[in-house]
């Protein structure tokens, strides 16, 4: 009882360590909080003679994720999004459909060699359209396994960190020459959305209200018809009643909610990599990389050829592949690159939808594709 108690504090322990280490070491800056806590846990659960309590870990992963989904969606503006340049929507609408081009492309071709190639599909558009929230959700409630798990967030890091690269140094140029470079304005620089700021009693609201939405996920996955998964239909049912709680002005001013999902979600990651087994994620890795870059690849030449076709600028199709590719926390960087404050708004409220929509089509692909 003790050694299980002590397991359970340090499961929620290290991603506080991380994200100062994010803070403060460089190559943790680089490689983010979510690969560090992936690693700690790997390290952990593949260490022989350390007692790893695997059932405390994977009610602890799944009950993460059931309650980073609505507290990283409270903050979202669905309404205002809207209310947004039609250039925006659309280049968001065509990143979107180019991730689902990508991987209906990619599963015929690594059928053969990845494991449940279909459900690794949904968890790629869960992830390219949202984030590692909407990958781990989408994989939980299709029930593929801890080594998926990371080896599909591994090749993730590994295979996207070179475009980010890209996308802060020589990218905005290139992509400037083949689509063409909007006039830079600091207009609408207001950055509403998640706030850097934390405060106890709005992130114990945000809780209290994350835990209505996973009760009312729980009691309608009692209802799921035969043929879908019940987990499948608990993540649905929060993801909708925690976008219905958004539009509610009062719950997205909750101060801290966001910051609390994510420090939630990283309690998944670590919880996740304990129980990984070290064996078959070396055995999968090669062709889950490949399986991932192809995804990636295929995807950015799709979105940028519909936006040429539908001459969107450089900077909105820039921002809008940045918010699905890799979510709302690295608009900044991107934006500041673009030289255009303005694209700040849109990509971030963009990748906060991305959350919103990556489970439903992230489930709906990994269906269609089996």
């Amino acid at each position: 009882m003790i050694a299980t108690a002590l397991q359970a504090v340090f499961y929620v322990l290290v991603p506080a360590g991380a994200l100062w280490l994010e803070k403060h070491v460089r190559i943790v800056a680089v490689l983010g909080s979510v690969a560090l806590c992936y690693v700690i846990g790997f390290i952990i659960g593949n260490t022989p003679g350390l007692p790893v309590d695997s059932a405390l870990a994977m009610e602890l992963s799944m009950a993460s994720v059931a309650f980073a989904i609505p507290l990283l969606l409270f903050s979202l503006d669905f309404r205002g999004w809207l209310k947004q340049a039609p250039q925006t929507l659309l280049a968001f609408f065509w990143v979107v459909v180019a991730v689902c081009v990508a991987t209906a492309i990619a599963r015929p071709i690594f059928a053969e060699r990845v494991e449940d190639s279909a459900k690794v599909a949904g968890m790629l558009v869960g992830v390219y359209t949202g984030g590692t929230p909407n990958l781990a959700a989408v994989g939980k409630a299709l029930g593929v396994s801890n080594e998926t798990f990371v080896m599909v967030n591994a090749a993730d890091v590994l295979v996207s960190a070179p475009y980010f690269l890209f996308l802060i140094t020589v990218g905005p140029r290139f992509f400037g020459r083949i689509l063409g470079t909007p006039e830079r304005s600091d207009a609408g620089d207001d950055r509403s959305g998640p706030t850097s700021s934390v405060r106890p009693a709005h992130v114990a609201v945000g809780f209290a209200l994350a835990l209505v939405c996973v009760g009312v996920g729980l009691a309608v996955s009692k209802l799921s018809p035969l043929g879908i998964p019940a987990e499948a239909v608990a993540i649905l049912a929060i993801t909708t009643t925690a976008i219905a709680f958004s539009f509610s002005s009062r719950v997205r001013s909750l101060e801290g909610t966001f910051e609390a999902g994510n420090y939630v979600l990283l309690i998944f990651c670590v919880t996740i990599g304990t129980i990984a087994d070290f064996a078959e994620v070396i055995r999968s890795s090669v062709w889950i990389i490949a399986y991932v870059a192809t995804v990636i690849v295929t995807a950015l030449v799709v979105h940028v050829a519909l936006c040429k076709l539908s001459r969107i600028d450089r900077d909105t199709t820039v921002i809008t592949s940045t918010a699905a590719l890799f979510g709302p926390a690295f608009i900044g960087p991107v934006s500041v690159r673009l030289g255009n404050r303005a694209t700040f708004v849109s990509g971030l409220m963009s990748g906060l939808v991305g959350y919103a929509v990556g489970n439903y089509l992230g489930l709906l692909v990994a269906w269609v594709l089996s």
